[in-house]
């Protein structure tokens, strides 16, 4: 099938640019894959295929519409996702013009206003897709999720983007303060893919939807792998975007001017981060640690864990063959352990114990980036990253 590749695709760009964001601060959007990058099918579908296809998106359509009917406001929100999600790599028209996108997602956050993950996703969208403007002034937006999840540092993300976006150097640090007095950095990745999973059961497709591989052999449960990898696209949209703003704050090197108690706060988010429940913002919670310049020899041991495990976690990507042209074999068995444990960091570990791949690093094992060896924090070897005294 052509949209499981492309969903992929953008889930596989959150994985990199995680790297790039724990590397150097750099935006993500610096290096977003094109729509022609995302949309080449490396084999033509056959007619058989392409009418599969084209049966798949009449039930997603009949899926997303049912869902945006319904009074739960996580159904609404799976909705609104899956719409903008199927344009964004460019397989649909856009459903609606932005401002109707806004527009839906703000009435979405009045209407759950005790939902984190509602109002977490409603913090922060791109001001275009807000829903507020000079008509609809939504001050408070940027503290929606910290309001409903105070002791979750990563709530406070949309905060702190405000406030460096305002050049408010005071709500800056006392945003990395509130940051650091949390008591963890927890990510809704498992949650959010969970409700795309139980809107699939409670709206599957009809028993007639079949699908077939390269060789004509018949596929089963293709439409609920294609929802999988898009719920699990979409909350890795979720967990990547703002945290270069975190990395860039946290430089040592090039924030001169701030006080030295930012970059205390910066390795207590460091380490919050290291013990996320997300590879991406425990990679970036690692380029914190080495940014603030206060890593330990205890932060150092916990960072080539990390790492070792992130490189795992790559290299147990859904791959093609030609026993397994589709690489569905490989997707079941991620989803089952995504249905089992619930968490990305489970999932990893469960996967490298069934590799029989140990959960720490050999003592002679070092991390790589970009295909060159790199210390244990991520910094270049020729200039090591000292442990704080």
């Amino acid at each position: 099938m052509k949209t499981r590749p492309l969903s992929l695709a953008a889930l596989l760009w959150c994985v990199l640019a995680a790297s790039v964001v724990e590397a150097s601060g750099a935006p993500p959007a610096a290096m977003a894959p094109s729509k022609d990058e995302t949309s080449t099918d490396p084999t033509p579908l056959t007619p058989v295929q392409r009418a599969e296809q084209q049966a798949y998106d009449a039930w997603h359509r009949t899926f997303v519409e049912a869902l945006a009917d319904s009074p739960n406001p996580r159904d609404r929100l799976v909705a609104l996702e899956a719409d903008g999600f199927q344009h964004r790599i460019g397989m649909q028209a856009a459903p609606s013009a932005p401002a109707s996108y806004g527009s839906r997602l703000r009435a979405l956050a009045r209407a759950a206003p005790d939902d984190y993950l509602v109002q977490l996703v409603w913090a922060g969208a791109e001001p275009g897709d807000s829903g507020c403007d000079a008509g609809h002034p939504c001050p408070q937006r940027a503290q929606a999720a910290a309001r409903v999840d105070p002791d979750n540092a990563a709530a406070w993300i949309p905060v702190l983007d405000a406030a460096r976006a305002s050049h408010d150097t005071k709500a800056v640090e006392a945003t990395l303060a509130r940051m650091a007095s949390s008591s963890r950095f927890e990510e809704p990745m498992g949650e959010e893919l969970k409700d795309w999973l139980e809107a699939y059961d409670r709206h599957p497709p009809p028993a007639t939807l079949q699908f077939h591989d390269l060789k004509g052999r018949t596929i089963d449960n293709v439409a609920k792998f294609e929802v999988f990898v898009e719920g699990l696209s979409i909350a890795a949209v979720h967990v990547i975007q703002p945290y270069h703003h975190v990395v860039q704050l946290c430089d040592r090197a090039t924030q001169r001017q701030a006080p030295p108690q930012r970059f205390v706060a910066c390795a207590t988010i460091g380490r919050l981060m290291l013990a996320s429940n997300t590879q991406v913002s425990r990679m970036v919670g690692r380029g914190v640690l080495r940014k603030s310049g206060l890593a330990t020899p205890d932060d150092i041991a916990r960072a080539r864990i990390v790492a070792w495990q992130f490189d795992h976690m790559l290299a147990g990507m859904p791959e093609v063959s030609e026993d397994d042209p589709m690489g569905f074999r490989q997707l079941q068995a991620d989803l089952d352990d995504w249905q089992i444990e619930g968490n990305e960091i489970a999932v990893v570990q469960r996967q490298m114990r069934r590799a029989k791949i140990p959960l720490e690093p050999p003592a002679d094992w070092r991390p790589t980036r970009g295909g060159k060896p790199v210390g244990p924090l991520g910094e270049d070897l020729a200039a090591p990253a000292s442990p704080a005294r």
